[in-house]
């Protein structure tokens, strides 16, 4: 039997279970069209009034038998199951796409936000747990449950290598935050000529009473920003799985939890450029569980700056002008929050305005240490290639100023574009050297991460 996947472009014929013990099952094709996941049902045609599914598609037909549109559904279920030769899905957030019909055969289509690969509950609208893995997660956290020891002889060959996986248990985060976690996970297989060992590094949450998927993905979601902003790029999910407490497999041991694969286009998706070498400004273990919960307050306190400043990052054109305008109004959103949260608005003015040159030093000094090592000229760790006269705050404020107030307003002047870029640069890192102090990460983390971070280093025009 084959497995029990979506695969891009391969279309799936089963049948449709869509909770109503009044329908009949129909047959139905499910497949992943690359942008969406869709189910196509047939219909009877134009002349049919009676079919069980195509009032789903009939928002502007009046229907004599119905005329409130109270007695029958015309919307799809919010979760319905597909099976087939391979096994259930439960698509959860249907709802009704296209639809076309001739007089005597159609077609309409439903689309689904999530494919629980196995599911075989019609409850899937809410789940009990979800683990997410990003490959950046174990670079981070350092986290492994493989050993690797080779043998060699007497003359440095070598002769054997022993590798030790062990069962870790869950590294506990935030036991208030839906029981947040960190999972080490590692799976082995033996065929005939060969042995292979795979080991993932998972978020986890999981709650007795089941919830919504965005409280579950709000959480994740929050710690993969995280990890994001700490090598600064953009990382994606390579894969996501849930469980239902009423969903469950029988082994040898009883019945227990059954966690499925999820299929989803509602997440960025993951693409080799992910498994790329990874440096971060802060680790994991510069901040531990305690960090990460510090982390979930600022995410959501701080979030009307943080959220533009991570579209940044996630932005088809990192370095446009456009991003140097919007990091402009991250300083300024941060500045003021950190005035309101810290300062009770001390830095106003009397109309309880703060000025962008305010915002900037708010930030700065809110900051025990900064990113420009020219603050410090007892620094020997400065860069070969960025003097310090213009590696300092100062040079930092009025470079960031010229770059914002220059695409903002006409009658300014605009910096060229080396100078825009670098100012959107320096004025990232100054954002990422903030949220590390507020985690709680030491000066001197900060001071040996800033020496190889990709973004301390200027850009250089070439001639």
């Amino acid at each position: 039997m084959a497995d029990n996947e979506l695969i891009v472009g391969e279309p799936r014929l089963g049948w449709l279970i869509d909770g109503n013990p009044e329908t009949p099952e129909a047959a139905v094709m499910l497949r992943d069209t690359g942008s969406v996941i869709e189910l196509r049902i047939p219909l009877q045609g134009m002349l049919r009034k009676d079919e069980p599914y195509a009032r789903w598609w009939s928002s502007l037909t009046m229907h004599v038998d119905d005329p409130e549109r109270t007695k029958y559904s015309y919307t799809p279920p919010r979760v319905m199951l597909f099976h087939d030769d391979r096994g259930y899905v439960a698509l959860v957030g249907c709802r009704a796409g296209g639809a076309h019909r001739a007089l005597n055969a159609g077609y309409g289509v439903v689309v689904a936000n999530y494919a629980v690969l196995g599911g075989r509950s019609s409850k899937y609208d809410k789940i009990n747990g979800m683990r997410s893995d990003i490959p950046a997660m174990a670079a981070w956290t350092g986290i492994t449950s493989m050993a690797v020891k080779p043998n060699n002889d007497a003359e440095g060959l070598l002769e054997s290598v022993q590798v030790e996986l062990k069962r870790l248990s869950p590294v506990s985060i935030s036991p208030q935050t839906l029981n947040l976690v960190i999972h080490p996970l590692w799976e082995a297989t033996q065929p005939r000529t060969a042995f292979s060992a795979r080991e993932r590094v998972m978020l986890g949450t999981k709650v007795k009473d089941a919830r919504s998927w965005e409280e579950h993905l709000m959480v994740h979601g929050a710690v993969w920003d995280l990890v994001s902003i700490a090598a600064w790029k953009p990382f994606s999910v390579a894969r996501l799985e849930v469980c239902r407490s009423d969903d469950l497999v029988r082994t040898s041991r009883g019945k227990t939890e059954r966690w499925n694969q999820v299929a989803t286009h509602r997440l960025p998706q993951y693409s080799d450029d992910d498994k790329r070498s990874l440096s971060f400004l802060f680790w994991y273990d510069n901040i531990g569980a305690r960090g990460v919960n510090r982390w979930l307050r600022l995410r959501r306190t701080y979030a009307a700056a943080l959220d533009p400043f991570l579209s940044i990052l996630r932005s088809d054109e990192p370095w446009s002008d456009a991003n140097v305008v919007q990091i402009g109004i991250v300083l300024e959103k941060l500045g003021y929050l950190i005035d309101t949260n810290k300062n009770e608005g001390a830095n106003r003015n009397g109309r309880n305005q703060l000025s962008f040159n305010d915002a900037l030093q708010v930030i700065l000094d809110d900051m025990p240490v900064t990113p420009f090592t020219g603050d410090n000229t007892a620094s020997d760790d400065m860069p070969d290639d960025e003097s310090s006269a213009g590696n300092t705050s100062d040079a930092w404020k009025a470079n960031i100023r010229a770059a914002y107030m220059g695409l903002k307003h006409a009658d300014c002047e605009l910096p060229d574009s080396l100078d825009l870029i670098n100012a959107l640069r320096k004025s990232i890192l100054v954002v990422r050297f903030w949220v590390a102090h507020q985690l709680g990460v030491h000066e001197n983390v900060l001071k040996e991460g800033r020496k190889y971070d990709p973004l301390s280093k200027p850009f250089i025009g070439i001639d």
